[in-house]
């Protein structure tokens, strides 16, 4: 389980649009700009009724995204969530 997420995304351009989408995807609102912002919501299906609202953060450096959330994870699930909108999760804490 993990509350720290290290993303890579495979284009500089495409980072943000990417995070929008799995966002968006997962049952959050996104507010923020291609730097930086926050996200709340409630995940989809199962996940959401176990887990709950998840609210956190997100920090984009290049091609690398820093998201932070205040629930522990299964990195896997995040994983698998992430790769759907072409993001690569690469490290955990």
């Amino acid at each position: 389980m993990a509350t720290e997420f290290l993303v890579e995304a495979p284009d500089p351009q495409a980072t943000f649009p990417q995070i929008q989408m799995w966002a968006t995807g997962n049952g959050f609102q996104l507010s923020g700009d291609t730097n930086s912002g926050y996200f709340r919501g409630t995940p989809s299906g199962l996940a959401g009724m176990l887990i709950g609202e998840i609210t956190g953060t997100y920090s984009v450096n290049g091609i690398r995204v820093t998201i932070r959330v205040n629930k522990n994870l299964p990195p896997g699930e995040v994983a698998r969530r992430l790769a759907q909108f072409g993001l690569r999760l690469i490290g955990h804490n």
